[in-house]
């Protein structure tokens, strides 16, 4: 239906490779009805001076989780059966769901930039904090529009 009734595809991964093949599937599917679609994903990025700083964060937001919170949330988006394991819990924490992208600025940088090269013609960034992060977001657009 998307392809054969939408200008734009939002695709849910949790991997740049499976966006890929997503965004590719759906880019197809649309030529068989003499189409074209965009496809956007939405990264939730996260980004530290240092990858280690970054999985720590990471693992900071996992160890403080709150999963009757996390669960309600679940619940509330229609996800699942409400038998959630511990991936999907950890999934709606980082994110809301969003594919994690981690690392440094020009780690993340070249995650986005690879997005893109692959296939998503825009994205929808998820950030821990959306002010601070926003800010430093200036300097990694910047790194990845010379890819």
């Amino acid at each position: 239906m998307t392809a054969r009734l939408c200008d734009w595809a939002f695709i849910g991964a949790q991997t740049l490779d499976d966006c890929a093949s997503i965004a590719a599937d759906f880019k197809q599917r649309a030529r068989r009805y003499n189409r074209t679609i965009k496809c956007a994903s939405y990264p939730f990025v996260l980004w530290r001076e240092t990858e280690r700083e970054a999985q720590e964060e990471r693992r900071n937001i996992l160890d403080q989780i709150d999963r009757e919170g996390v669960t309600n949330f679940a619940r509330a988006m229609g996800i699942g059966s409400g038998s959630y394991d511990n991936c999907t819990l950890e999934m709606m924490a980082l994110g809301a769901g969003a594919m994690p992208t981690i690392g440094t600025r020009e780690q993340v940088a070249e995650k986005l930039a690879q997005l893109y090269r692959d296939g998503s013609d825009g994205m929808l960034l998820v950030f821990l904090s959306y002010l601070e992060d926003t800010v430093a977001s200036k300097r990694t657009f910047s790194l990845c529009s010379n890819n």
